[in-house]
């Protein structure tokens, strides 16, 4: 999918497989650009902002970690009954009580 991201930068599809195989080999901040790429060109694009939910939240910073629960906020906008998006908020908002909230 490097290859896909390099002959089409500007496919959102393409920014968020891309993403997904990032994330795979726990690249997590290459995945959280390239699908933050994917939101930017199409902030319709509901999987998008799921995969750069699921990145942010693995970074594990304080930053990251807000970043994630906003993207999880917009895939549950654009998709009310994404599962995915509703756990990884879930886990988001855990993550950010356990380590980030006094």
């Amino acid at each position: 999918s490097k290859e896909a991201v390099r002959l089409a930068p500007d496919n959102p599809v393409f920014l968020a497989n891309g993403a997904a195989a990032a994330a795979k080999l726990a690249r997590h901040a290459e995945a959280a650009r390239l699908a933050e790429a994917a939101c930017v060109l199409d902030p319709s694009y509901a999987r998008a902002w799921l995969r750069a939910g699921q990145a942010n939240l693995a970074l594990e910073t304080e930053a990251s970690v807000q970043k994630a629960i906003r993207a999880f906020d917009k895939a549950l906008e654009l998709e009310p009954g994404n599962e995915a998006a509703a756990r990884g908020k879930k886990d988001a908002l855990i993550t950010w009580e356990a380590e980030f909230e006094d």
